[in-house]
């Protein structure tokens, strides 16, 4: 940050550092996932990759096209038989948070999860709703930012948190 990394052997062809940042980092990525692909181990290989967050380079994207929705990047590839043949309408227009992607993941790789939720987290694979389609995105948000005295006390370790204490 501000402007992304570039190695001096990085090709430019966009006048914005940010611009090859993201392509060179892009290109760095597909050629490893086609090298893992040509490995003997692929084939008992999930790929995931997660994004945790849009680009915090804003002004990158001030002159995009003001109807154009940046989305985080999430990409499974070569899911676990258990997974591989799921009906495509449950990855789409889903409204979903990253702590769904735990369960997803581990899915992925093949565990079965009873009940297809884990911790806060719905398994996407699945056909139950995440707390974003059962609650809405504001309720949900509006309790995830609320204060926990256990957490402050018995995950933090905090043993002077007060439960009124917000992050």
């Amino acid at each position: 940050m501000p402007d992304g990394y570039l190695p001096d052997y990085a090709p430019k062809p966009y006048d914005s550092q940010y611009a090859n940042a993201i392509a060179h980092s892009t290109l760095l990525t597909v050629e490893f996932v086609r090298w893992i692909q040509q490995q003997p181990f692929y084939d008992n290989t999930t790929i995931v990759m997660i994004g945790d967050h849009l680009s915090m380079a804003v002004k990158f994207f001030k002159d995009f096209d003001k109807d154009y929705q940046r989305r985080q990047f999430n990409l499974i590839l070569n899911p676990a038989d258990n997974v591989k043949n799921v009906d495509e309408s449950r990855f789409r227009n889903r409204v979903y948070a990253n702590f769904d992607m735990y369960p997803t993941t581990l899915a992925a790789m093949g565990c079965e999860i009873k009940g297809d939720r884990l911790a806060l987290g719905t398994n996407l694979f699945s056909k139950q709703k995440t707390l974003l389609e059962k609650y809405g995105v504001d309720f949900a948000s509006n309790e995830l930012t609320m204060s926990s005295s256990f957490y402050n006390e018995k995950l933090l370790m905090d043993s002077n948190a007060d439960s009124t204490t917000t992050f």
